[in-house]
């Protein structure tokens, strides 16, 4: 891989702001269908529920790309528990929250 600055294209930034200002439209026309107009709250509301599916897929393609990162480390797992070994208590949740390949393994490992 290059180590160029990548980002999103301007196609896939305009169709995500568009799903995201949708998303709003709608909610509003349900509202105003009942006869009711959005209050400040609900507003805040559906903002928050954005950024928790944005935050739930950033999440979920960070986890991928952890998982994909280890296997590429391609270290035995034995490597990785004697490394562990030496870790404090509170650093032991940290990394088996680091990617899925860890966490299966700290999980597994009943001396951790």
């Amino acid at each position: 891989m290059g180590s160029g600055h990548h980002t999103i294209s301007v196609h896939l930034r305009d169709e995500l702001s568009q799903l995201v200002r949708r998303a709003f439209m709608e909610t509003r026309e349900v509202a105003e269908e009942g006869g009711d107009e959005l209050s400040h709250y609900e507003h805040w509301r559906i903002y928050w529920s954005i950024c928790y599916c944005v935050d739930d897929a950033l999440l979920e393609e960070a986890q991928w790309h952890n998982d994909r990162r280890m296997r590429q480390l391609r270290l035995p797992n034995e490597i990785w528990l004697k490394i562990w070994e030496y870790l404090p208590p509170k650093s032991v949740i940290s990394l088996s929250q680091t990617c899925g390949v860890w966490r299966s393994l700290a999980l597994t490992t009943p001396r951790l």
